[in-house]
Parts: structure tokens; sequence; C-alpha cells
């Protein structure tokens, strides 16, 4: 009976350390692209996907390593991605505080395909985070949890 229960100890720790070990090796937030703008050097928008399977929160986002300026999520319910220009004129793309909403694991391609064919407005489709600070953000650091685990993303905004 006891051989029993420490193996299934044994194999919970094995497979919780494996999962967290893939996930330190894998974190589930990523960012497929940075929007600059010419005209507002201060100013950047990152457009970012949840490669995870469960839900994730932002908790902060830092510009070259201070927690200054202004910082929004972006959320999209139409096909335009939260990035480049026409961020405000779009009504189907609204910006939040970072921790208004949870950031949804994108879906496979074959469902998010058919998503983006509908017209329709009720569920999200792009994230972005839009930045305006007191200062050009070389390195932007975004702190976020999944499955309670803090993680941290560094987008570096002066390499091309």
């Amino acid at each position: 009976m006891k051989k029993n229960f420490f193996i299934s100890v044994f194999t919970i720790v094995v497979l919780v350390g494996s999962l967290f070990l893939y996930l330190k090796t894998h974190p589930p937030l990523s960012y497929s692209g940075i929007t600059n703008y010419t005209e507002d050097e201060k100013k950047r928008v990152i457009e970012i996907e949840n490669t995870g399977f469960v839900n994730l929160e932002l908790n902060a986002v830092l510009v070259n390593g201070r927690d200054k300026g202004k910082v929004e999520l972006g959320v999209s319910r139409s096909n335009h991605i939260i990035m480049g220009s026409g961020l405000d004129e779009d009504p189907a793309i609204t910006f939040h505080s970072i921790d208004e909403f949870p950031i949804k694991p994108q879906s496979n391609s074959e469902d998010r395909t058919e998503k983006i064919n509908k017209d329709e407005l009720q569920s999200i489709k792009f994230y972005g985070i839009r930045i305006f600070g007191h200062e050009e953000p070389k390195v932007i650091t975004i702190k976020y949890k999944y499955l309670g685990m803090p993680f941290s993303l560094e987008v570096d905004t002066v390499k091309k």
C-alpha cells in the first residue's frame, strides 16, 4: 500500500516538474510585430498572442526597465490586427487597462481562419499593447502570469 502511494506521489511530482520545465523553456506569450511611429518616437504598439492552452493575465508593462508612461491593452473584434495605423478609427478595436481582459489562447489555424472569416464582433480576434511614454522605448518588458506562475517577455524595439 505504501509503495503504491509513493509511486503515485513520485509520478505526480515528475509530471508537475516536467510541465514547469516545459513552460519555462516555451513561454506562452509571444509577439508578432511592433509598430514604430515616425511622428511620435515615444509611442509603440506591439501585437501579442497567447500560444499556450489556457488564459494568461497581464500584470505590468515596463519601458526601459521602469514603470513609466501610459500602457493600454488593445482588443480587436474585427480582422484588423492591433498594429499599424487606423487603430483609433476602427470601432471594433478598443483600448483598456492591461488587466481588464485575460489573453485567451490563439485558436488552431483552422478555427482562427473560420473566426476571421465570420464577420462577427462578439469574440476577440487579436490583442496588442500600446505604449505612450515619456521616453523612447528601447526595451519593453511584459510581465504576466500563466497557470499561476510569473513570466516576462522582453521586446527589443531597436533591433530590426
